[in-house]
């Protein structure tokens, strides 16, 4: 249990949170108009991306000599020294709240011009956004840019355990998907049935599903050597320092729902 024996938050006094809430909701407001599409939402303009293999690498680096990159972060950013990266420009809440951020469109590529530049990857509840072939193009660039002993870390939507559910709870209203999962998604919220939640968590904007099978398969086709489903804030690597400092250093999210699959490069 690498991962659930550690200290996790450090608690503040309710003026911090509410200083820091106030703020991170004005810029979320001032970066997204509520009139646009949500699909357009991923659309970046590519003169504002930057190109992340010309960075310094001092800059990259952290004090413990590692490149840490997360991939799809949206506002689930990490300390540490870890690249947090997304389309999306939140240059200004990750300032605010001292992140190391990225603006970059990881479609087209990580733009590393070195091989094996890289320790691990963390990518979490992005994968599922991309059509099949646009994940495995994915999956071996993140393969290509991880060293020897590297380790990437997959967190998607767990399609199994979504349609078990969805199946078992139609016609039992008393221990639904809405009645678990409403207040992870307003979409959630507004449904009437299980198989329309189903659709809202496992189908809403996204192009792929996933079981621990279809996933570990793909990390496999893309040249990682081992693949393991893991659970959350544990790592089934436990001989990998790689593996380990990334369970202390970033957290799960949404681990009811979610299926976590690690891979790694021997």
């Amino acid at each position: 249990m690498t991962g659930l024996t550690r200290p996790i938050a450090t608690l503040k006094p309710k003026a911090w949170w509410e200083e820091r809430l106030a703020e991170a909701l004005r810029i979320y407001n001032a970066n997204h108009d509520d009139k646009r599409n949500l699909a357009d939402w991923s659309i970046a303009d590519p003169r504002e991306l930057q190109d992340i293999s010309k960075l310094d690498r001092n800059y990259l680096v952290d004090p413990d000599g590692k490149v840490k990159l997360n991939l799809g972060s949206s506002v689930v950013m990490f300390h540490h020294g870890i690249i947090n990266v997304d389309i999306q420009p939140l240059h200004e809440y990750a300032h605010h709240n001292g992140y190391n951020f990225r603006h970059a469109d990881i479609r087209q590529g990580l733009a590393f011009q070195n091989s094996e530049s890289v320790d691990w990857i963390y990518t979490s509840h992005f994968l599922e956004h991309l059509k099949r072939e646009d994940a495995l193009r994915f999956l071996k660039d993140c393969r290509r840019v991880l060293k020897p002993g590297g380790v990437i870390r997959v967190i998607v939507p767990n399609a199994t355990y979504l349609m078990v559910r969805a199946a078992r709870d139609l016609g039992n209203y008393e221990t639904s998907l809405i009645d678990d999962f409403s207040e992870l998604s307003y979409e959630v919220s507004k449904c009437d049935n299980s198989l329309d939640a189903f659709y809202a968590l496992a189908c809403e904007n996204h192009h792929a599903l996933y079981s621990n099978d279809t996933l570990s398969a793909l990390l496999l086709e893309a040249g990682f050597s081992t693949a393991r489903n893991a659970r959350p804030g544990d790592t089934e690597f436990d001989s990998n320092p790689n593996a380990v400092q990334m369970i202390k250093e970033t957290y799960d999210m949404f681990p009811d729902i979610s299926l976590i699959v690690e891979a790694v490069v021997e």
